[in-house]
């Protein structure tokens, strides 16, 4: 179990409601600081470690809580789903920067059915839970942290996601996407009987082993 992980660290602005109870005097201040880590529940959205500009470290804030520009589209508190699709799998999870996908551009499909330009920043992979390694729909889904260009920060799986990567892709068009199918068959290289009979002492067995190259 992880629970907290370290993340590519990244400047944020956290909304000051989030800081003081959901006060509503406090909508529209914002407190600098930089997001250093990730806190993965089960059954909710993805949380933040930020450590603010004034010295105190706050645990747990919600992915909504954080924008990259102070003029950033307020998301309802209670809405968290407007920016991360699925909440979290498991416990157990793994940060990865993919370095073949750094600075990539992106169009992420939002559930409400918009469809936002931004950046890809790293990707948050679960494990330790059906739900994090199940094959087919009920299964495996990863996030992939992103920045909008409106400055709000999403969270959304690889259906969710087209990539731009000038030297090489070309991006299918937003109204007309690949037909493909979610993966739901699990392949094993254990199955079967092609290991039995194999009881001899020798280390490779009877394989016979050329001497050439």
């Amino acid at each position: 179990m992880t629970l907290n992980v370290p993340i590519p660290e990244f400047p944020v602005f956290v909304r000051a409601e989030f800081l003081h109870g959901m006060a509503r005097q406090y909508v529209g201040d914002f407190e600098a600081g930089m997001a250093v880590a990730v806190a993965t529940i089960p059954g909710r959205c993805l949380c933040f470690w930020v450590l603010l500009d004034n010295g105190a470290l706050i645990g747990r804030l919600p992915i909504h809580a954080l924008v990259t520009k102070r003029t950033a589209p307020q998301v309802p508190a209670d809405q968290p789903w407007r920016v991360q699709l699925w909440d979290c799998f498991a416990y157990g999870a793994a940060v990865v920067e993919f370095p073949y996908l750094q600075d990539c551009r992106v169009r992420v499909a939002l559930a409400d059915r918009s469809q936002v330009p931004g950046s890809y920043r790293f990707t948050v992979d679960y494990y330790g839970a059906a739900a994090a390694e199940n094959a087919g729909d009920a299964g495996w889904k990863c996030h992939h942290v992103l920045e909008l260009d409106d400055g709000r920060l999403a969270a959304q799986p690889n259906n969710r996601v087209c990539w731009f990567e000038p030297s090489r892709v070309r991006p299918f068009a937003g109204d007309d996407p690949p037909k493909y199918l979610t993966i739901d068959q699990v392949w094993r290289c254990e199955d079967g009987d092609k290991w039995r009979g194999e009881d001899s002492p020798r280390m490779f067995y009877d394989v016979k082993m050329s001497t050439t190259s």
